[in-house]
């Protein structure tokens, strides 16, 4: 029997799409860390040390969030760029949107529980309560505001490897810098004008995960794009390879999460 013969372009092609994804991946990651990183610094410039000791010690919170927001972004552009690569335009798209319901459904989830039971969230990260309680506003004040863009952060996490794939690097590089901007000019507002303190400290951050979110909603509501929105492209279907795609980077997370935590408790 003849050996099947593998058509280069194609595997080119398809080795470029990884490559620009997995860029992507790493890119889109860090736009939440850094966003975190601008709030901290920021308020530690002009607000004191409470309120930046206060947002740091929240970090074990907004880690659970990147978790879970890689694991989803990770699953969803494995599945995406598998089928992308097969010629599957339904059934990428029917990985997409499940994705993306899911990540609100998480979102939600997150906002309910911190919403409900704050401290019990506080304790589970690591974070005492009692050890330092003139820092606890602080910290409810910026969780408050943080998990307002929760829904935003999540859907823009799925978005980013997706859209690198649908020819849409440039879009995600702007939408980044939107965020950045967005967030920094946020916060010296809320420093130097409105004086919200760690509450709006998170709210800039959620603000400029909105607008970076609203940007690349533009390129979804094109019908000439790969990938497109839609309620009735969410089926279960990819649910099974989006687990499997995800959990690796998943797992990863949480081991160096989970060392995080232990070391914080300790110290």
């Amino acid at each position: 029997m003849a050996a099947r013969r593998v058509n280069p372009l194609r595997s080119d092609n398809i080795a470029a799409m990884y490559s620009s994804t997995a860029i992507a991946m790493i890119f889109t990651s860090l736009t939440g860390v850094i966003a975190v990183l601008i709030d901290g610094i920021i308020a530690s410039r002009f607000l004191g040390s409470d309120v930046y000791s206060g947002i740091a010690l929240l970090r074990p919170f907004t880690s659970v969030v990147m978790l879970l927001a890689s694991f989803l972004s990770t699953g969803c552009s494995f599945v995406c760029s598998h089928q992308v690569g097969m010629g599957e335009t339904r059934k990428a798209n029917e990985a997409f949107n499940l994705t993306s319901a899911i990540g609100l459904l998480f979102a939600g989830l997150l906002i309910l529980v911190a919403v409900s039971v704050p401290d019990t969230v506080l304790r589970l990260c690591g974070v005492s309560l009692t050890k330092y309680p003139e820092l606890n506003p602080h910290m409810y004040g910026y969780l408050r505001g943080y998990m307002i863009g929760l829904p935003a952060f999540l859907l823009v996490e799925v978005f980013g490897p997706v859209l690198v794939m649908d020819n849409g690097k440039k879009l995600f590089s702007f939408s980044s810098a939107v965020l950045c901007t967005a967030d920094i000019l946020g916060d010296l507002l809320n420093t130097l004008v409105f004086h919200g303190g760690a509450f709006g400290m998170g709210l800039a951050t959620s603000f400029g995960y909105i607008l970076q979110l609203l940007v690349l909603l533009v390129h979804f509501t094109k019908p000439n794009h790969f990938f497109r929105l839609s309620p009735k492209l969410i089926r279960l279907d990819p649910l099974r390879e989006i687990i499997r795609g995800g959990s690796p980077s998943f797992v990863k997370r949480a081991a160096r999460w989970s060392g995080f935590i232990r070391r914080t408790r300790m110290s």
